[in-house]
């Protein structure tokens, strides 16, 4: 479809031929973190995406969308909204053994950590996540150097404790207590804690993205800005934003 977006009359002839693909089809479209789509009232920032999440969906067929996002989409009849917690402790042990390094824990295969040693890690880990994905991908993000996790842990715990303590009954009844309130009060400590292994540079770059307002948080804003502002914080030194995908 790359071809028709640049223009509206072509999209709009295009879109139909979605619809009858996605009905005749046994599809499924899975449009992952579309809350960076979305504005705080749940509107789409282009249009565009309205039009094709509408073509995608009106229809009684085959196909099948998915969309997640932190953000509840409204004004498209052809999507229901589903709201999804924590995991539950089952399903947080099976998304951890879908990640390389925290499985090397819970296996007992890290050079130089002793097995008991290393699955002790791992749990302590997966309870201070209490079945919170980002929390999970955090702890992954720090599991290939098991000091740092340890140390993450050690943030994550101390934030627990905080909020009144780490929830019980986590690994006994499956499922957690914790708030969503609870959630973000310990993410945002383990953000602060990784983000103090970083450069000065790339600490800069991080809260400089933080602050910039949602909808400037793209690549054209960042290389208007950034060169700028490393010039007056650093003044010397090469300025190299590594693309991403």
């Amino acid at each position: 479809m790359i071809d028709v977006l640049a223009d509206p009359g072509q999209l709009a002839g295009f879109l139909p031929r979605l619809t009858e693909l996605m009905a005749q089809r046994r599809l499924q479209i899975v449009i992952d973190n579309a809350e960076s789509l979305l504005t705080e009232g749940g509107q789409w920032r282009d249009a565009r995406w309205g039009q094709v999440v509408n073509a995608l969906t009106a229809h009684t067929g085959l196909g099948r969308v998915i969309l997640t996002s932190r953000r509840v989409h409204v004004g498209n009849t052809g999507l229901r909204a589903e709201v999804v917690d924590a995991l539950s402790a089952d399903e947080a042990l099976l998304l951890a053994r879908e990640l390389p390094h925290i499985r090397a824990l819970i296996d007992g295969e890290v050079p130089g950590v002793r097995s008991h040693l290393a699955r002790r890690l791992a749990r302590r880990a997966l309870d201070v996540a209490q079945g919170h994905p980002k929390l999970l991908e955090l702890a992954e993000g720090q599991a290939s150097n098991p000091e740092r996790l340890a140390q993450l842990v050690a943030a994550g715990g101390q934030a627990w404790r905080a909020r009144g303590g780490l929830p019980d009954g986590f690994f006994t009844t499956g499922e957690t207590t914790a708030t969503a309130t609870d959630y973000l009060y310990v993410l945002a400590a383990w953000t602060k804690e990784v983000t103090e292994t970083l450069t000065s540079g790339e600490q800069s770059l991080f809260w400089f993205l933080c602050c910039l307002e949602e909808p400037d948080r793209t690549r054209s804003v960042l290389d208007a800005n950034w060169a700028g502002l490393w010039h007056r914080l650093y003044r010397d030194g090469q300025v190299r934003v590594r693309r991403s995908r």
